[in-house]
């Protein structure tokens, strides 16, 4: 699938190997974040927003909200199970027995133990008190078509906008002030 012709929208939400699995790709905020392990570029990531034409993804998985609702009250972010656990109890609490929701969350992230998967490189950090985006797509039902991670009904991504570079969470605590929402 070659990026120009995913629609990326202003709420869309997404992710996927680069052609050749070379980058990973994140869609957020009207555009894609492409990166790819690199020794020689700061942070050990080279980070870029645009492609050629020629450029794909082996695969990508999309979700596009209409708008954001805003999950009211101080949330317990301290890992992605409970981010899991959170947004399992907002599905439940919105009467959705299945449901596909793209998700964001804004705030600092205390750790964010973080990934990037291309080849013939591969990158592994973390970082402490970071500003952070974590962005992902919740799903109760088709969790394999959405490459859910272990026994949780989510996959996430970290924008990491002071970096200007995008990679997998594998580990996350977010500090108090984080501010979750759901796509509607």
């Amino acid at each position: 699938m070659l990026l120009k012709d995913i629609n990326v929208e202003n709420n869309t939400i997404g992710y996927g190997p680069g052609g050749a699995t070379a980058f990973e790709a994140t869609f957020y905020d009207s555009k894609a974040w492409l990166a790819q392990a690199d020794d020689g570029q700061p942070y050990g990531v080279r980070g870029w927003h645009d492609y050629t034409d020629n450029e794909g993804n082996v695969f990508t998985v999309t979700a596009t909200a209409s708008h954001w609702m805003l999950v009211q009250g101080e949330q317990d972010i301290s890992s992605l199970a409970s981010l899991n656990r959170v947004l399992d109890q907002e599905v439940a609490n919105l009467g959705c027995e299945t449901a596909l929701l793209p998700f964001k969350v804004e705030g600092t992230a205390r750790v964010v133990d973080w990934s990037i998967e291309s080849n013939p490189e591969k990158m592994t950090g973390t970082y402490h008190d970071e500003p952070i985006v974590l962005v992902g797509i919740y799903s109760s039902a088709s969790r394999e078509a959405f490459f859910a991670v272990g026994d949780m009904n989510i996959h996430t991504h970290a924008i990491f906008p002071d970096k200007e570079f995008a990679g997998h969470v594998t580990r996350i605590e977010m500090a108090p002030d984080a501010r979750i929402y759901l796509g509607q």
